[in-house]
């Protein structure tokens, strides 16, 4: 059977005419593409090479001077495109660079107008913002610079593509329950795209029936109700309703289509877009809903024009209504007060049920919690720790880093202060381009800092971009947690290339090197391979670690699991990569690893956790040289950190973002002899004592000295990818 798709705020399933997991458009910010920023736009006129462009022309803070018209400006601005030039080969390009250009603040000329419009409707620039929104979303077909557009660089996504939800390995109701758990700072709507949404799944999908309604909204800013009412209630039919809404008004639910609150104010709902259903009320079966302990609200409820009034007769069975208790912050004193008066609210709402003679059944709670509850599914509570003898090196050595974490100061450890100063100063950041990561899995969102896609549907013409937080294979997310495992103190930065394992383009993986550049991450993991010498990927990579890199990044490749010599691997050909190969658990080199890698690292059977909706992987164990690479780059991370904390010469410090340098300490954990050729972390990491990890992680040539480089063995050159 195939799945619906859906967003947080609904969750519909249709017993007649359903939808199939496909697409959705919303105007929701979650991370997607970054905007290149620029402090100019195409410029207008004769000399658009040397004007500035229509963003910098003046100060954001700037009055406009009597008489200005931003509407006419801007047509004129427009207008100025007349025929293609060499810059310009059509008027939607040339209207792309104007409208996507960035100002020194990040503010698209959207953004600015809309600042300066601020909350007046008498503003000059509503007319202009109405204007520039029709063109953005009529001339610009790109869905990432439509976003750029509209947002600047705050990196919003517009489109939450579900196809991936097609498989047989995706468990659709799981990943809504973990998506509906979610803290609402992780995913946020706007409600710019609820009708979009909905009008999608009501046209395209001939969705007509949800049967289960839940908005699990914020508390602070819920959306209106005349929104859902208009893109909701007027156009489905809803058997259950649950909307995390304190003091509801009933009206929008009995109210005739297009009127609320029995006003006779016509509001025009999606009238134009949908046909007219069956009234709300009249398919109802079960509402819950949300009361602050304000009685008048209560007692309407109860009332003849209240929930009786909502159709019983036609099917209403079930009403569950929740007096909530008051916010933590309020105090001990506050909180006895409200709860007697919420028990004695139950009472008397329950008495007032009995007076109008209402014919469902109802439930009411008195001081019931604000939030869902959060499910308890066992698998997804504790972050998987391997038992394995490196992650156990490593424990003594985050122990103490988490007391500097959590400003737990050691007795007579004089040197507190500043191991705790530098600890803060700024987390080690660590971009894994992958096939991007779960972002609900309750063990990696905490580590998760910013993420992106480049990866597109693979419609004809498709230009929607896959969400990198929801995936279709597990390998991203697994690469991840083994990463987190190794470093808990790292920032994470996923950037999806991929769908699954052998889909990662060069063209698509240089692109994300470069975005990894602009948020400035110490470290990038690469745990997947390929035989084609992309160029682009080659200059990517030079950029990030190339001796002229301004600001060098540690780069770790996997190689082929194909034994002694597969030929030439790609990226952990290139000199400025860590190429890396996988042992077994006792650090005996794996037969399929390949030869005259730089470092070798345990990669066979190591627990990892993967997508809490992919049942099959939600937890197990992985093998392969992509794990090993993984784990190299949590180690290297953790090794700046310390790096970081017991030197005072930062200076000194930042060497070890050059590949000489790190080289230097995996040489210092090598240990070969007696069959063994992988790391021991113990020799470097092992131990709570500050001053013996000091004198271990002293900053110098003495303490690393460097190693001779490593050649890597290479004979050929094809084109396929090689997970």
């Amino acid at each position: 059977m195939e799945k619906q798709p859906t967003a947080r705020n609904a969750a519909p399933r249709s017993a007649k005419e359903s939808a199939t997991a496909n697409t959705s458009y919303l105007k929701n910010p979650a991370p997607t593409h970054p905007p290149a920023r620029v402090d100019s736009g195409p410029g207008i006129g004769p000399n658009t090479s040397k004007q500035r462009g229509p963003l910098t022309a003046r100060n954001n803070n700037e009055p406009e001077k009597e008489g200005f018209d931003p509407a006419e400006i801007m047509e004129t601005m427009i207008s100025q495109w007349k025929s293609p030039t060499e810059r310009f080969k059509s008027k939607a390009q040339y209207i792309t660079e104007l409208m996507t250009a960035i100002n020194s603040d990040g503010e698209s000329l959207y953004q600015v107008r809309e600042r300066k419009a601020g909350k007046d409707p008498r503003s000059k620039d509503r007319k202009l913002l109405e204007r520039l929104r029709t063109i953005i979303m009529t001339e610009i077909k790109d869905i990432a610079k439509i976003g750029k557009a509209l947002y600047g660089s705050q990196e919003y996504e517009l489109c939450l593509d579900m196809s991936d939800f097609n498989r047989s390995s995706h468990d659709f109701t799981r990943f809504i329950k973990k998506l509906r758990d979610a803290p609402e700072s992780d995913f946020k709507f706007r409600e710019t795209g609820t009708r979009e949404f909905f009008a999608w799944l009501k046209n395209e999908k001939k969705v007509n029936i949800i049967n289960d309604l839940k908005i699990p909204d914020s508390a602070t800013h819920p959306p209106s109700e005349e929104l859902i009412k208009e893109a909701i209630i007027d156009q489905f039919e809803i058997e259950k309703f649950d909307w995390r809404k304190l003091d509801v008004s009933l009206d929008m639910l009995t109210a005739p289509r297009g009127e609320l609150g029995g006003s006779g104010n016509n509001i025009t709902a999606l009238d134009s877009e949908c046909d007219p259903q069956p009234q709300f009320r009249d398919k109802i079966k079960e509402i819950t809903l949300y009361s602050s302990g304000n009685w008048s609200v209560l007692y309407h409820w109860a009332s003849e024009e209240g929930l009786k009034n909502l159709g019983e007769e036609e099917g209403l069975r079930s009403v569950k209504i929740n007096i909530v208790e008051l916010e933590p912050s309020s105090d001990k004193r506050s909180k006895e007060v409200h709860e007697k008066r919420a028990n004695h609210l139950k009472e008397k709402l329950a008495q007032k049920f009995i007076e109008t003679g209402v014919k469902f059944n109802y439930k009411i709670i008195a001081n019931a919690k604000w939030d869902f509850p959060v499910l308890q599914i066992s698998d997804d509570e504790q972050t998987v720790i391997p038992q394995l003898q490196l992650f156990q090196n490593l424990a003594e050595c985050q122990r103490y880093l988490f007391s500097l974490k959590d400003e737990i100061k050691h007795k007579d450890e004089k040197d507190w202060s500043a191991y705790a100063r530098r600890f803060h100063d700024r987390p080690v950041r660590i971009a894994v381009l992958d096939n991007g990561a779960d972002k609900i899995r309750s063990t990696l969102k905490q580590h998760i800092e910013k993420g992106v896609s480049f990866v597109t549907a693979n419609s004809d013409g498709d230009n929607r971009i896959l969400p990198w937080w929801m995936v279709a294979d597990p390998h991203g997310t697994q690469m991840a947690s083994l990463i987190t495992s190794a470093n808990p103190f790292c920032r994470l930065y996923i950037a999806r290339v991929g769908t699954g394992r052998k889909d990662i383009l060069p063209e698509r993986a240089a692109q994300a090197v470069k975005w990894a550049i602009e948020q400035k991450v110490d470290v990038l993991s690469l745990s997947w391979t390929t035989r084609t010498n992309h160029p682009e990927l080659e200059k990517a990579i030079k950029l990030a670690a190339g001796d002229h890199a301004e600001s060098p990044i540690l780069i770790f490749s996997s190689t082929a699991d194909e034994g002694v010599d597969p030929g030439k691997i790609f990226p952990a050909a290139y000199m400025e990569t860590f190429s890396v190969a996988a042992t077994d658990r006792y650090g005996h080199v794996r037969p399929a690893s390949q030869e005259g890698v730089d470092i070798l690292v345990p990669g066979e059977d190591i627990s990892a956790d993967g997508p809490v909706y992919m049942q099959k992987f939600t937890r197990g164990t992985v093998t392969g040289s992509s794990v090993a690479t993984a784990l190299a780059a949590g180690i290297a991370s953790l090794s700046l950190l310390m790096l970081r904390v017991f030197n005072e010469d930062q200076a000194a410090v930042k060497e070890f973002t050059r590949k000489a340098q790190m080289m230097a300490v995996f040489q210092k954990m090598q240990k070969i002899g007696s069959g063994h050729h992988g790391i021991q972390v113990s020799q470097l990491f092992e131990g709570r004592d500050p001053k013996t990890l000091e004198k271990k992680w002293r900053a110098s040539a003495e303490t690393f000295p460097r190693p001779p480089p490593k050649p890597i063995l290479v004979p050929q050159v094809s084109s396929q990818i090689v997970v």
